[in-house]
């Protein structure tokens, strides 16, 4: 839970700085609403008409804006959210592949995979395994470290 908050925060730094910039004194709220907004929302398709409402300003004019001020695309954004949730789903390791994709607002399974592979360079498949082994290890001891007889 830590990690993500680190991770978010992180991701979002740029965004509310440029914000708290503007002089328009109800820039910052709105951003800190969209991005909560985001965080609330992630689990389900959300467009940029609603994001727009959120942040009171039009649709174009949010999207420009806020890639911009984050060096990415708000969708961009959204799917980075939903796969670092997933991250945590799989280290919780209770739910199959397809829930999480399902748990993190995916239409299908291929959609899932495909963008989680493009952010981390591994399948879901792949990463459920190395989780798995790590816990197993974890519970078992290992890794131990090895003796030095030299």
């Amino acid at each position: 839970r830590y990690e993500y908050d680190s991770f978010l925060r992180l991701l979002i730094a740029p965004f509310l700085r440029a914000l708290a910039e503007k002089p328009a004194k109800t820039a910052l709220p709105r951003a800190i609403e969209l991005l909560q907004y985001i965080a609330e929302n992630y689990n389900r398709k959300i467009t940029l008409n609603e994001l727009a409402k959120v942040a009171g300003m039009h649709p174009n004019y949010l999207s420009t804006c806020f890639h911009r001020n984050m060096n990415m695309k708000i969708f961009e954004y959204i799917e980075r959210v939903r796969l670092h949730h997933a991250l945590e789903y799989f280290r919780e390791g209770k739910m199959t592949i397809s829930e999480i994709a399902e748990k993190t607002g995916y239409s299908s399974v291929q959609a899932f995979s495909k963008n989680f592979r493009k952010i981390y360079s591994v399948s879901p498949r792949n990463y459920s395994s190395m989780e798995k082994r790590e816990r197993n290890e974890l519970a078992a001891g290992f890794p131990k470290p090895l003796l030095n007889k030299g």
